[in-house]
């Protein structure tokens, strides 16, 4: 059965942006607009950087933080114009460059993120949130080598960083790396016990690679430390089920369940537990919506099809054998031929 990893994403920090230049001298507006800020109250923020803004125009700060409230705010166009308005005021603000990067990448503008990430560390090139930033952007854009790349920068230039080591960690098992993915899980949790994402990959990993103890170890403890983990429950689920128990295997995946009901795979994975117990109307029904939730999912149509076969449902029981063959699931097709053939007298 399967377990799908989780992984960080970038995120725009408004307590950052806040603090840049916080040393400096400034105007009562804005130092009560950061304040603002940090209690919520944002709307209030851009009023008072907007005043500040007036009687300081050529201060790139008050632009930069303002342009942060619009970008936690959703409004990109606010804050790409304050960040332009920014670089006008200092061509060579490296923290300009990457700010607009960030917002090309909540646009979903990978490459144009990636440019401005690029600029900005030619003007700052030990900056590891920025390698951070390219490096996630690269992946969505499936360069996974460049990516690694730019984990790896991001790490040699602040060997703190934790989530630097997760999402390389993620990469590379995804490429079939798994000792180096084992590594960087294990350094992460090192640097951040209470990672609770961390020892989850990690789980996943230790049962793909059959060290079942080790992973029963890090799905405990990723759900001690974060009870609404749903992923946990339903991959320790499958433990379970591989360990022949059963019923524990049934109880997570209803937790899961409870706790994500959009779950494919815990759906796929209590059809599987109530086929074993002989609960065929409930596995069909476990199946029917794992397969609602994920049409790509072949597992859950052949074991459909071997459901609907056994309720005497012939006909269905090709379909769905036959979707999943063509899927390029294994033994499907012959499944059709070893039960629908009629013997000759």
């Amino acid at each position: 059965m399967f377990c799908s990893a989780s992984k960080y994403f970038l995120y725009i920090s408004i307590a950052f942006l806040v603090l840049l230049n916080a040393c400096k001298p400034k105007p009562d507006n804005y130092n009560i607009a950061n304040q603002r800020v940090w209690e919520g109250k944002y709307e209030d923020a851009i009023l008072l950087y907007t005043e500040a803004i007036k009687k300081s125009k050529r201060d790139t700060s008050a632009y930069i933080n303002r342009g942060g409230v619009y970008a936690k705010l959703g409004d990109y166009k606010s804050a790409l114009a304050d960040y332009n308005a920014a670089y006008k005021l200092d061509t060579a603000n490296a923290r300009v460059f990457a700010l607009t990067g960030d917002i090309k990448f909540l646009q979903e503008k990978w490459k144009e993120a990636i440019e401005m990430y690029i600029i900005s560390l030619q003007l700052q090139p030990y900056n590891a949130e920025v390698y951070f930033s390219s490096a996630v952007a690269k992946e969505k854009l499936n360069k996974k080598l460049s990516a690694v790349i730019d984990y790896d920068k991001a790490i040699n230039n602040d060997p703190y960083l934790v989530k630097a080591y997760f999402n390389r960690g993620v990469l590379k098992k995804g490429m079939g790396d798994y000792a180096s993915a084992m590594s960087d899980y294990n350094e992460a949790i090192i640097l951040d016990a209470k990672f609770a994402n961390a020892y989850f990959n990690r789980g996943i990993l230790n049962a793909e690679m059959g060290n079942d103890t080790s992973a029963f170890y890090d799905f405990d403890v990723a759900l001690e430390l974060d009870a609404t983990m749903a992923g946990a429950y339903q991959c320790r689920g499958n433990l379970y089920f591989k360990q022949k128990e059963i019923e524990k295997a049934l109880q997570d995946y209803n937790l899961s369940l409870e706790l994500d009901s959009l779950n494919s795979l815990a759906y796929y994975g209590r059809g599987i537990t109530k086929y074993f117990l002989d609960d065929f109307q409930g596995a069909l029904v476990d199946f029917e919506q794992s397969i609602v939730l994920n049409p790509s999912g072949r597992a859950a149509y052949f074991h459909r099809a071997n459901v609907k076969r056994l309720q005497g449902d012939k006909e269905g029981a090709i379909l769905d054998y036959s979707m999943a063959g063509e899927m390029g699931y294994m033994n499907a097709f012959d499944s059709i031929r070893k039960y629908t053939i009629v013997p000759i007298d």
